[in-house]
């Protein structure tokens, strides 16, 4: 994830997650004075569920550009949960299953959750670390107008790489 600064618009690469195989897909944001574009390959979850909201409810784009760049930051986030909760249940049935067993395919099962937990460490460092910096960049001034939207993103980062963390201490 990154963000660069340009005269008339703000150029951010967001990583978006694949639950199921924990690869990231780029989709990146020119955010304007007054518009939003999004450039990504193929079909993107996050972008039609943000569409969506705005054909279903006109009063959104009364909120503003902003308002949508934050549903948008929001949606790539919420993806976040998803393939957290997939790593805790297979470490939960590791735990269960194998009791004191401590065979070479328990051992496997172990490092390869690690991994896991390692690749979705790396996804949500990067996007905590991008909003941190949008939160407090002087470069960014006009998002401080709704900061208290990207501070809870950011909150839920940081709930992420907590529980990231718990989580490897297990394994």
């Amino acid at each position: 994830a990154k963000v660069d600064f340009y005269d008339a618009y703000n150029f951010f690469v967001l990583n978006t997650l694949r639950a199921q195989t924990l690869t990231t897909v780029d989709l990146n944001l020119f955010v304007g004075n007054n518009y939003v574009v999004s450039v990504h390959k193929g079909d993107m979850t996050e972008v039609n569920q943000v569409r969506e909201r705005l054909i279903q409810n006109d009063n959104i784009w009364a909120e503003g550009h902003l308002y949508i760049t934050y549903l948008l930051f929001d949606k790539v986030v919420d993806q976040y949960f998803p393939a957290l909760h997939q790593i805790e249940d297979k470490l939960n049935r590791i735990n269960i299953h194998t009791g004191m067993n401590t065979g070479q395919s328990v051992i496997k099962k172990v490092f390869s959750l690690r991994e896991e937990l390692l690749k979705l460490r790396r996804v949500t460092g990067s996007m905590k670390e991008l909003l941190y910096r949008m939160i407090n960049s002087e470069h960014l001034q006009s998002f401080h107008t709704n900061k208290h939207y990207f501070n809870n993103i950011y909150d839920h980062l940081i709930r992420l790489s907590e529980a990231i963390e718990s989580n490897r201490e297990m394994t």
